[in-house]
């Protein structure tokens, strides 16, 4: 029996579903389709929506200007540009329910650090580092805990993931290796922390999942694969990242709480597939690359991603226009994808 065959099996034994159920439920879904905006000139880069379909992501404020970070109100309407910490450039990395964003920004003379805005993206705050002049804050949950990378001293080639808490203000470095390299990507409400981490003297890079209050890093990987990257982590605290293996092929992956990391059992004539964000009904949005004509396609598949459907079928998209990639998915089943033209969308599901 094929590896695809087995997990699929697997994930039918323990209750997730059959793959026709769920082809069945994905590909009878429609999409209304909203141009999210701009600043004032292209290319726009959405990066992330909330349950009210607050958007974040970045784009020029007119021709020829620097890249701005932006923040929308519900369902796309209105975007604005963020703050910036020094006034040249920032770069919104997530969002929370509440429209606090966070990301990274420059501070002068070659240094950028962590920021967090307040709720609907107004003011913003200096997260600071660990010793260095360098961090980056990449998501953060609706308790206002964010998680990113920062350098401990500004000779240290490393840098260590961390948990800040604004509450507190506090920014605690994470893993239990000095001599760590580490980044936390992603976390969320119950403070379940995921990223990958390399641990000397193994140089491997490996996924970490750890939980409050000790944020040990129980590790996870798959045989014979590198380059690992997490990309989500849902309420219940299933982890989504994508992998490579030494055929030159990208893979998604997800780590169920106590049952392990497992492939998705996505289609075999893709050459990649990297799943960017799953919500708790286990929907599952990314972009895939076919063997055939190696064109990058925003899809949406559920459970194990057997059901991998194209989202441009699912949607009516002005002419020549094709979405490439989809990265990010609300609770309600709307998806923030970026279009061929350089333009966002908003897809909304039809009643």
């Amino acid at each position: 029996m094929s590896q695809r065959l087995l997990l699929s099996a697997l994930l039918l034994s323990i209750g997730v579903g059959s793959a026709s159920a769920q082809t069945s439920l994905v590909t009878s879904t429609g999409y209304t389709v909203k141009d999210i905006g701009t600043l004032g000139a292209y290319p726009v880069t959405p990066v992330q929506l909330n349950d009210k379909a607050w958007i974040t992501g970045r784009s020029p404020k007119g021709q020829n200007q620097a890249v701005q970070g932006f923040l929308t109100g519900p369902n796309a309407n209105k975007m604005r540009p963020l703050p910036r910490l020094d006034g040249k450039a920032n770069q919104p990395n997530a969002l929370n329910n509440h429209g606090v964003v966070v990301g990274r920004s420059n501070i002068g003379q070659g240094g950028m650090h962590a920021f967090m805005t307040g709720a609907q993206g107004v003011g913003i705050q200096d997260l600071g580092a660990l010793g260095g002049n360098k961090s980056e804050a990449l998501a953060v949950n609706n308790l206002g805990q964010a998680v990113g990378y920062a350098e401990t001293s500004p000779d240290s080639p490393n840098v260590r993931a961390f948990l800040y808490d604004s509450g507190s203000q506090t920014m605690r470095p994470l893993g239990q290796c000095l001599s760590d390299a580490s980044t936390a990507r992603v976390i969320n409400d119950q403070g379940v922390v995921a990223g990958t981490f390399a641990c000397q003297p193994d140089p491997s890079v490996r996924v970490f999942v750890a939980s409050p209050p000790d944020y040990v890093f129980v590790p996870y990987a798959l045989d014979d694969r590198f380059g690992y990257q997490v990309t989500g982590i849902d309420p219940q605290g299933v982890v989504l990242g994508y992998v490579s293996d030494r055929k030159s092929r990208t893979r998604s992956f997800l780590i169920r709480p106590d049952m392990g990391m497992q492939e998705l059992a996505t289609p075999s004539n893709f050459t990649t597939v990297v799943a960017w964000s799953r919500n708790e009904a286990g929907t599952i949005v990314g972009h895939a690359l076919n063997g055939h004509d190696n064109a990058a396609r925003a899809f949406v598949c559920s459970s194990d991603c057997s059901d991998l459907t194209d989202l441009n079928t699912l949607a009516t998209l002005p002419e020549g226009v094709k979405l490439v990639d989809a990265r990010s998915v609300n609770q309600s089943g709307q998806i923030l994808a970026s279009g061929s033209d350089a333009h966002g969308y908003l897809l909304t599901p039809k009643p």
